[in-house]
């Protein structure tokens, strides 16, 4: 499909006003992203899981709770409001096995409230070790996350579309000469990708 037919059929499937939406006007993100939680936090880490205590029965509501233990292995936010011992102790209700690695993300030093962790493969523990020494804004900021989308990973192709689907829409027109081209045309043409992000890559195409 040329360019210009490719443009003529982005006209006919949206009817919208003119662009000047602020962000994307054909897509709308799906959560919260990686770097704006990041960016609201106190502690960022990836840790390991040490300990992980038998879960209780079902229906067995007698039984204490104790927390499951993880050892911090990477600092990547935070690291005045830890203690030396680079130990934490969580609930986790998840049955990862020991050695696995997960996203800890923390508030309210000194007594540091952490969320739930988040679970991360090797290919996500690299993304978010790369994320937070992204620029803020700007172009070169989605050259990145253009690199993840329909990752094998879904975490992180989730995540690089809710970036393209936040930023700014003059944002995305700057990534104009590093699109990749043929991989959206593939995209856009396979069912199994998601509506919403076929309507992000015929904008970007267009």
């Amino acid at each position: 499909m040329s360019r210009l037919l490719l443009s003529a059929s982005l006209i006919a499937a949206f009817t919208l006003p003119a662009v000047t939406a602020a962000a994307c006007p054909f897509c709308s993100a799906v959560s919260q992203t990686f770097s704006e939680e990041i960016d609201t936090m106190d502690a960022i880490v990836i840790a390991r899981l040490s300990h992980a205590p038998l879960l209780p029965k079902s229906g067995d509501f007698n039984i204490q709770v104790k927390k499951s233990k993880f050892e911090i292995v990477q600092i990547l936010k935070g690291e005045k409001h830890l203690d030396k011992h680079r130990k934490v102790e969580i609930l986790y209700f998840g049955e990862a096995p020991k050695g696995a690695v997960f996203l800890l993300m923390g508030v309210e030093p000194p007594v540091i409230k952490w969320s739930t962790p988040t679970r991360l493969t090797t290919r996500a523990r690299k993304y978010i070790s790369q994320i937070i020494k992204l620029p803020k804004e700007g172009p070169q900021r989605l050259v990145f996350f253009q690199e993840h989308l329909e990752d094998v990973d879904e975490m992180l192709a989730r995540d690089a579309y809710d970036e393209f689907a936040k930023a700014p829409y003059a944002v995305v027109k700057g990534l104009k000469d590093k699109m990749h081209h043929d991989r959206l045309v593939e995209w856009i043409k396979t069912p199994e990708v998601p509506a919403s992000r076929r309507r992000l890559y015929l904008t970007m195409l267009g």
